[in-house]
């Protein structure tokens, strides 16, 4: 294959790059599905970022219609009011959360196919959809101003304790996303979505880098303390 036919960020000094990426999930909460290189998950963006749109639609889409036609059968639709109607309230609470692992898990389940590069993407997606409704959940409790409320839909579930959890009650939830059709943010201007998802990366590997950081310095200070002590 020529150079020039090859995408920029792959080729280095006229010379081609290759390199193996091993997708790893830990079970530590700050460094879930997060393991690709900068560099290369910014290409995964740019070639892909289509691709993971159309498989996290598709599937929410193919949850949505379960929804829809339980919402538009009259009879069943009114069976599961009477259901969940009758439910003792405490019951209903603990029956609209779960725990963050065994959602994820399911949807990882759902998302992740071997051998195929976009799966690999998909779990970078899916680390920041968390993060950013993590973020969302603690700006609603503090009482803090949403910035982005206006652009973007508003989430169905809220996260926090290691918990999902509904903002609303079943039956009005189910209401709503049997009624609301899916549809993607700036159609007409995929650029500015790519250009967004960089931003993004820019800003998590920021954050990642300071943190990392202040772990060095706060163990350089723990360290000189303890030397002081010994003197």
């Amino acid at each position: 294959m020529e150079l020039p036919k090859l995408v920029d960020g792959f080729v280095v000094n006229d010379t081609l790059i290759i390199k193996a990426q091993v997708q790893v999930i830990r079970d530590k909460s700050d460094s879930l599905f997060r393991c690709l290189d900068c560099q290369y998950r910014r290409e995964l963006v740019r070639v892909y970022r289509t691709n993971v749109e159309k498989i996290c639609q598709h599937l929410a889409e193919e949850r949505r219609k379960k929804l829809g036609d339980l919402f538009e059968d009259s009879a069943r639709w009114s069976s599961f009011c009477a259901f969940w109607l009758g439910v003792d309230e405490n019951v209903r609470r603990r029956l609209s959360e779960e725990k963050t692992d065994v959602i994820l898990k399911v949807i990882v389940k759902e998302l992740f196919v071997e051998k195929e590069v976009t799966s690999t993407l998909v779990m970078d997606s899916l680390y920041s959809g968390l993060k950013a409704l993590e973020w969302h959940s603690k700006s609603n409790i503090a009482g803090d101003k949403v910035i982005d409320a206006a652009e973007s839909p508003a989430p169905i579930v809220c996260v926090g304790n290691g918990m999902f959890t509904l903002v609303d009650d079943v039956l009005l939830l189910i209401e709503k996303v049997a009624l609301e059709a899916l549809s993607l943010k700036d159609e007409k201007d995929p650029q500015n979505r790519t250009e967004r998802q960089e931003e993004l990366i820019r800003e998590e590997e920021e954050a990642w880098q300071a943190k990392s950081e202040q772990k060095v310095n706060g163990g350089a200070a723990d360290m000189e303390k303890r030397a002081k002590r010994k003197q």
